[in-house]
């Protein structure tokens, strides 16, 4: 695993963002928890770009992670 890979992967976990979208899908109004599973699943694509080295423009483009997505 390349230090990028290393980088991304820890910054995730360090945040907690599991812990934490995990005790949503639990307290949460099902809106707020579907809500809650959407912007993690977002985050990790982000996570998979910046790992494969994709660059700010080209992720922009190949991920749908414009400001219209959704």
């Amino acid at each position: 695993m390349d230090q990028r890979t290393e980088l991304a992967r820890a910054g995730i976990v360090a945040h907690g963002v599991y812990a934490k979208q995990y005790q949503l899908e639990l307290l949460a109004t099902p809106e707020a928890a579907q809500s809650a599973k959407d912007a993690a699943y977002q985050l990790l694509l982000y996570r998979d770009a910046v790992a494969a080295g994709v660059l700010r423009a080209s992720t922009h483009h190949s991920t749908g992670m414009d400001a219209g997505a959704s």
